[in-house]
């Protein structure tokens, strides 16, 4: 057993020692960091991991072509038309997120990898980040695609709260910054678009709960401002 994981253990130490290199190339090497620590988490699950390394052999062969590839090593631009490219998109949702990391706004790529994986949330938000300026209904259908596939993705909600504003459904924009804020409310901004809308409304005890319900000192402030509004009239 000891002979079979030594030669298994020696790649993964190489592509650890090659991944800290750099907080960016740290994130692009995180299935190797994640491999090893699973593989070092203790002797009974290393001897099961390693004996069943064929659940796991496609990621670790697509992470060798990844390094054999990847603009950090070769100190190449990145080349979206490299064909070692396509075979990544196919290979492994992880090295999708690696290129994400050299073609954020590169449409062409989101639009290959969103018909590969078309269920996965980070996926379709990538997809639906790039074409919301020129395509908001398409982007709004995607928003609602997230946020029924992840109800707690509290940035899908603002972002979906936001589009339906822009078409006047205030009411349907309330409710989604609603369940913005109640999801962490990334970027603090669901629980001002809550209170800004319902204020707008005239609704100004559920907007001051809203404001309230903000982490920034900033954004309570509305609320202080509605109650000296409503002691003062």
């Amino acid at each position: 057993m000891k002979l079979r994981i030594i030669p298994w253990l020696l790649l993964l130490i190489i592509l650890l020692i090659t991944s800290i290199s750099g907080y960016e190339y740290f994130l692009l090497n995180r299935f190797s960091l994640d491999t090893v620590e699973n593989v070092f988490a203790n002797s009974d699950k290393s001897q099961h991991f390693v004996l069943n390394a064929g659940s796991f052999s496609k990621n670790f062969d697509c992470h060798v072509n990844w390094l054999t590839y990847n603009p950090f090593i070769k100190k190449t631009s990145f080349d979206k038309n490299d064909q070692v490219i396509d075979e990544l998109l196919n290979c492994s949702l992880l090295h999708v997120y690696f290129i994400r990391i050299f073609a954020p706004t590169d449409m062409a790529l989101t639009q290959k990898a969103s018909l590969i994986y078309p269920e996965d949330p980070g996926i379709l938000f990538w997809l639906a980040d790039g074409i919301e300026k020129d395509d908001p209904d398409q982007a709004e259908q995607i928003f609602r695609k997230i946020v029924a596939l992840v109800p707690s993705d509290g940035k899908a909600w603002h972002r979906l709260a936001r589009l339906v504003e822009a078409k006047g459904f205030i009411d349907e924009a309330i409710g989604y910054n609603i369940k913005s804020c109640y999801n962490n409310d990334p970027g603090s901004n669901g629980c001002y678009g809550a209170g800004r809308l319902l204020e707008q409304q005239g609704r100004y005890e559920e907007a001051i709960s809203f404001y309230r319900l903000s982490r920034h000192d900033f954004i309570r402030a509305n609320a202080d401002r509605l109650e000296e509004l409503s002691e003062n009239p």
